[in-house]
């Protein structure tokens, strides 16, 4: 076999030098020369601070400059086992040093690259996506260079893109992992509409009630796609919340009779399952398609994959149709924009005669969180959903105090809004028992 592939490789570098052109000598040998020089590396280096410093993301970036030292030390080491010679001197238009395979610039740079698109997978995939395209024919074209030049054969780049690409594989996931959801790359973000929040968030990326609008000083565009932002969040880990459900949907709903509920922003189907479990048939909705599958997981774990029924829906653009029994919005907030009133005001028309609609909001945010806090009042709630007071009435409009702990142990207390409307049973107003 290794004769064969030895074979093939003499042939096609005999086949390329027969066809080498001036031109295209020189920018080969220029370019093939500033790639191995010490410059390159003080660039790269340099780009890698700067990212650091610029976005504060630091465990996406050791992925990517871990992905390049694990490859050349591997790679280092299976040069000299393996010790095969380069070609020879006189095919040689740039001569390289040591042992031929695996490539070493084959190895680093799909390394750096597939490490690279894994982290970026975490925040944006249509980015991802994009970026994988450059980069593979970056890769590409840099091994094609190599060869060209005479400095490795064919195979020495396969070889060390065979290497190279799991490794990045590894630690884009690893520096995923340890991203919180305040990293930039990390994609974190408050819950809402798109995701739920409070007391169902996992210590695996966040104490609870931490900042649910912060983004350790980032910027979020409220113009970005909510696909990408939310897809981003759960992408970042394995488990984004406790699996917990809101203790408050918890009182709330433990005193009235199963029907049909609408979780608004299941996540990963902490709320829809307890329900579920109380016979409640259950439409989960959320934008990521991520989180509906680990709903999807969470549900046929708990026994109650017949009563949790998911969709994938942007709340913005479409409403899931009733009659139900208990709209609940956990957190419906977001950085995003997002018509939340109207998106409320048209859910609650989704109620069934006597059904209840249930708002639970983050009042205040804890001293360590950072990022945008224009939280609304409970008061304010009431006004801007506007329900209208012939046909629904406020049974609870207050706040739940909470005690929350800090990413470095600290306690304080905040609040959360909750705000509970009953709708009226037809040929009736007024409290409803």
């Amino acid at each position: 076999m290794l004769d064969i592939v030895d074979g093939w490789d003499r042939a096609l570098l005999d086949a390329i030098v027969a066809h080498r052109v001036p031109w295209l000598d020189g920018f080969t040998y220029s370019v093939g020369r500033a790639g191995i020089s010490p410059t390159a590396a003080v660039v790269g280096l340099a780009l890698a601070v700067a990212f650091v410093v610029l976005t504060r993301a630091w465990r996406p970036a050791l992925a990517v400059v871990g992905a390049v030292v694990v490859a050349e030390v591997g790679v280092g080491v299976l040069k000299e086992v393996i010790a095969r010679p380069r070609p020879d001197a006189a095919l040689q238009l740039l001569e390289g040093s040591g042992y031929a395979f695996p490539s070493t610039h084959a190895a680093f740079t799909s390394a750096a690259s597939a490490a690279l698109v894994v982290v970026l997978a975490g925040r944006s995939r249509r980015l991802a996506r994009w970026t994988a395209v450059v980069l593979a024919l970056a890769c590409v074209t840099v091994a094609a260079m190599m060869v060209y030049l005479g400095s490795h054969w064919a195979s020495d780049a396969l070889a060390g893109w065979l290497i190279g690409v799991p490794i990045g594989v590894v630690a884009g996931r690893l520096g995923r992992r340890g991203a919180r959801p305040s990293d930039p790359v990390g994609a974190g973000g408050e819950p809402h509409a798109h995701g739920p929040g409070g007391d169902e968030r996992a210590q695996v990326t966040g104490p609870e009630g931490e900042d649910p609008c912060g983004h350790a000083g980032h910027h979020v565009d409220p113009a970005a796609d909510p696909v990408d932002f939310w897809d981003g969040l759960y992408g970042a880990g394995e488990q984004v919340w406790s699996g917990r459900v809101n203790p408050i949907l918890a009182t709330v709903a433990a005193g009235l009779p199963p029907g049909r509920a609408l979780d608004v922003g299941a996540g990963e189907g902490a709320d829809s399952v307890w329900l579920a479990g109380r016979g409640w048939d259950v439409t989960a909705v959320d934008i990521s398609a991520t989180a509906l599958a680990r709903a999807d997981r969470a549900a046929a774990a708990a026994g109650v994959a017949d009563r949790v029924h998911t969709r994938r829906v942007d709340l913005a653009r479409e409403l899931p149709r009733g009659p139900f029994d208990l709209v609940s919005a956990q957190f419906f907030q977001s950085p995003l924009d997002l018509p939340r009133d109207r998106v409320l005001r048209d859910l609650a028309g989704e109620l069934a005669p006597g059904g209840r609609l249930l708002v639970v909001d983050h009042g205040t945010v804890p001293p360590w969180g950072q990022g945008h806090h224009d939280l609304p009042t409970v008061e304010q709630t009431v006004a801007t959903v506007g329900l209208d007071p012939d046909a629904f009435d406020v049974e609870r409009a207050d706040t739940r105090a909470r005690l929350v702990t800090g990413p470095d142990g600290q306690e304080a207390e905040i609040l959360d809004n909750v705000v509970l409307a009953r709708r009226h049973v037809a040929g009736s107003s007024g409290p409803q028992a």
